[in-house]
């Protein structure tokens, strides 16, 4: 609160204590941005934290993670770990998109 002469306390603006959000983005959108796994992890390859590649990998870990998959047979979920790392290693659209990424 700032205090102003002999009227005493004035009352706190609307905008004190509230971040200012980036111009072109919504409130939502920043929001989400730093809510979201995946947002955060694209603002890590960004920011040259981790390579594509690691990124890749900690997202099939994201994936492995969830409730529905965690709960699986474990001879299931070795099944899918296998299908998802080779989909990362050797699909060719997949090697393309990290490839454009750096």
């Amino acid at each position: 609160m700032k205090v102003t002469g002999p009227g005493g306390p004035t009352p706190p603006t609307a905008a004190e204590g509230v971040e200012e959000v980036p111009k072109g983005e919504s409130v939502q959108a920043t929001v989400e941005a730093q809510t979201d796994p995946v947002a955060q992890l694209a603002r890590q390859i960004e920011a040259g934290a981790v390579t594509p590649r690691q990124a890749v990998g900690q997202l099939i870990e994201m994936a492995m993670a969830e409730p529905g998959v965690a709960g699986l047979p474990e001879s299931t979920r070795a099944e899918l770990r296998a299908a998802l790392d080779a989909l990362a290693e050797e699909d060719p659209y997949v090697a393309e998109l990290l490839a454009q990424m750096g």
